[in-house]
């Protein structure tokens, strides 16, 4: 895990998890380290998700009255 840095990648591999964990034919022990990795992943993901928006917001001009429309848009 410690070699995928993109988004992508990280997003792939938690769907690989996915589907293991879904059939649960490996060891206890696997599923166990698997999930643990699968936390990892969506924790690194989301900062990654909310780095992106903060970008986003930081690069589209705003008008003080849009500011509070734009930030009630996005939360929802």
């Amino acid at each position: 895990m410690g070699s995928m840095k993109t988004f992508e990648a990280k997003l792939r591999r938690l769907e690989e998890i996915l589907d293991i964990l879904d059939h649960g034919s490996e060891p206890l022990d696997t599923l166990i380290q698997l999930y643990k990795e699968g936390t990892a992943l969506v924790q690194e993901l989301q900062k990654m998700l909310e780095t992106a928006e903060l970008e986003i917001k930081q690069l589209t001009p705003q008008t003080p009255s849009d500011a509070d429309d734009t930030e009630t848009a996005i939360d929802q």
